[in-house]
């Protein structure tokens, strides 16, 4: 029987008052199509005097033909930057009718963060698909509510920041996402102050956090993004143990739990409530569901639906799928390879599509370089497998090294040599140019580890004659060494001025990355 405690009277307020958006979610599954027009139709109608609707004639838009035709895919985010500089200085009604009430930082392809814009509508379409997932969480497991919920948090990687025209720059933890109300609410569910955010000392942070995190014995849930972040918060404690333990105003048969959970690397033991934790589980971050699974010991994961600064494209449901938030934003979905844009009625089962997104943050038919394929469907919504990014590609000599092929290699490897690669590094030195592949060698070194490799990257014929021609030299093997894994994590978000708790690694790291490392 179910015990009822204030984190879970206050959890089943919460859920309580998102009821309504998760029961229209599936009411009108079956009238996608009409969704979206409706969508799209309030979009152009509210902000066709914006500066933005001026300019495509969204006062002139008759449905998805006419938005097609006159307002362009956004590319490159350079193509908005005139219009967020603007927005930064202090000028209304830009892309939105609607204030814009802060900005959220995402790393852009040329290094220059990208300053995503927030309203309280595009604040509200997140927290519809929120709603669906977390009614989607109890249906699967009420216990998920029992106790205390850790939410990703992450030290502050700068101080707060604030544009000339008085807007602010970046959000610290998930719960400025919500509503007022929710916000506060979830605040009381919460196994870690909001507060902790604002410390920036990477040590000092992960300390306090810990200690924290360590009170809650009652822990039911935990919401991450990077599987990497637990198992640092993993090895941050067990360095530090001693010391926490020493913090903790709990008494001698907890901390002889804890000590027990730490020494066998299982978390059910030290926190013997915890129902689900949900992370990423895709892509790349597949490649670190071996070790969260031996560190849970018997804790499922979940993996996350598809969401990033920009929007929300998947919420999980019960049943395992991920359907597409058809209630949150407007989309469309440019089939690849061959470059038409359908919209989410006209999907197929089984191919795959980049996302394109509108938004109520002003976001229009913004490509996200997303790619998915189509699973199955909820109705007539579709359902998403998650496959990585589009974009990422290296050509030092016209090679044409796509992020696809690597991970394709790094999979064939872990599968037949059972050793973890984390990626290739573009690097120059007296022979020439060439690629590390990055390796943490957790047996003994295979030595046909790099031939294995290297033989698979030359199914590309355009790297093989590269090779060929001396334009590259053979590859080479980096080997991390014991938790370079993790250190290389570290590296790469202090490098890249990242919260370590909602970044991800790329396949192809930039030239000479390592240098510093």
């Amino acid at each position: 029987m179910q015990k009822f405690n204030l984190p879970n009277i206050i959890s089943r307020l919460w859920l309580r008052s998102m009821q309504p958006a998760h029961g229209r979610f599936m009411h009108f599954c079956k009238k996608l199509e009409d969704v979206q027009a409706e969508k799209l139709s309030h979009y152009l109608n509210t902000n066709s005097n914006t500066t933005y609707g001026a300019t495509f004639d969204f006062a002139g838009i008759k449905g998805h033909l006419a938005y097609a035709s006159k307002v362009p895919i956004i590319e490159e985010f350079e193509q908005l930057r005139p219009y967020i500089d603007k927005i930064a200085a202090g000028e209304k009604n830009v892309l939105t009718k609607e204030e814009i009430v802060f900005f959220e930082t995402t790393s852009g392809s040329s290094g220059k963060a990208k300053w995503i814009p927030y309203t309280s509508r595009l604040k509200g379409e997140f927290q519809a698909g929120l709603s669906v997932w977390m009614h989607e969480l109890y249906k699967k497991n009420p216990a998920i509510f029992s106790g205390h919920q850790y939410w990703s948090i992450s030290p502050a990687v700068k101080d707060r920041e604030v544009t000339s025209g008085g807007l602010r720059i970046g959000i610290q933890n998930d719960l400025e996402y919500l509503g007022r109300l929710e916000a506060w609410m979830m605040g009381k569910v919460m196994a870690i102050p909001p507060s902790i955010s604002q410390i920036s000392e990477a040590d000092e942070f992960f300390f306090h956090l810990s200690v924290a995190l360590l009170a809650k014995e009652d822990l039911s849930f935990i919401s991450i993004w990077s599987p990497t972040y637990m198992l640092k918060i993993q090895s941050f404690i067990r360095e530090h143990l001693s010391e926490i333990l020493s913090q903790l105003q709990c008494g001698n048969s907890r901390k002889t739990m804890i000590k027990r959970g730490f020494e066998e690397g299982n978390w059910s033991v030290v926190f013997p409530n915890l129902q689900l934790v949900s992370c990423w589980t895709d892509a790349q971050a597949a490649l670190w569901q071996n070790d969260l699974k031996a560190l849970l010991g018997n804790v499922p994961i979940e993996g996350k639906g598809l969401l990033s600064t920009e929007g929300i494209v998947t919420v999980p449901m019960a049943s395992g799928m991920k359907a597409l938030s058809y209630h949150s934003h407007f989309y469309e979905f440019r089939h690849q390879p061959g470059g038409e844009v359908f919209l989410a009625h006209q999907l197929e089962r089984g191919k795959t599509y980049e996302v394109i997104l509108t938004t109520g943050g002003g976001l229009y038919r913004y490509a996200t370089s997303d790619l998915v394929t189509v699973s199955g469907f909820l109705g007539k919504v579709p359902c998403f497998i998650f496959e990585g990014r589009k974009n990422q590609t290296s050509d030092l000599v016209g090679e044409k090294l796509t992020s696809k092929h690597v991970m394709e290699m790094i999979q064939i490897l872990k599968d037949k040599t059972g050793v973890k690669a984390m990626g290739l590094v573009p690097v120059r030195s007296e022979n020439g140019l060439g690629y590390q592949l990055l390796v943490v060698v957790e047996t003994e070194c295979i030595p046909s580890l790099q031939q294995m490799a290297e033989a698979i990257l030359s199914t590309n014929p355009y790297y093989a004659q590269a090779i060929k021609l001396g334009q590259l030299q053979n590859l080479q093997l980096f080997h991390l060494g014991e938790g370079g894994d993790l250190r290389l994590f570290q590296y790469y978000c202090q490098k890249m001025v990242l919260k370590e708790g909602d970044a991800k690694l790329p396949l192809i790291f930039p030239v000479d990355f390592l240098d510093d490392f």
